[in-house]
């Protein structure tokens, strides 16, 4: 039985661990880009022309990332703001989470395609 060598093996290990962290780093930025983007969306969508608007909606919006940087939370802080989102049966909604997140949503996908091809 004839022996087998493989040569450049070491040399393969790093250039996959390199590129393995590039894409790391780069799904991180797609995070963040993103992230920074829907914070963004909504706070411009929390702007209310309403009679009552005070404002500590949008300024209750925070940006938080976690994981590492794999995870970015978008998220109003007020305790009615869910109150805003989809309204009472006294007041008619106001969205603003929903719209940014599925115009934000729509380009993170297309981020993450473009990365991987």
């Amino acid at each position: 039985m004839a022996d087998m060598k493989l040569n450049g093996m070491q040399e393969l290990d790093r250039a996959l661990g390199r590129r393995a962290r590039n894409a790391n780093r780069d799904v991180k930025n797609i995070v963040r880009r993103r992230g920074a983007s829907l914070d963004r969306r909504m706070k411009q969508n929390a702007t209310f022309a309403g009679k009552y608007t005070t404002g500590a909606t949008r300024r209750s919006i925070r940006l938080t990332m976690s994981d590492a940087g794999f995870t970015a939370t978008v998220a109003p802080r007020t305790n009615y703001a869910s109150y805003v989102e989809w309204g009472t049966r006294f007041a008619a909604a106001q969205p603003f989470v929903r719209p940014a997140f599925y115009a934000e949503r729509a380009q993170f996908l297309r981020d993450i395609q473009n990365l991987v091809r």
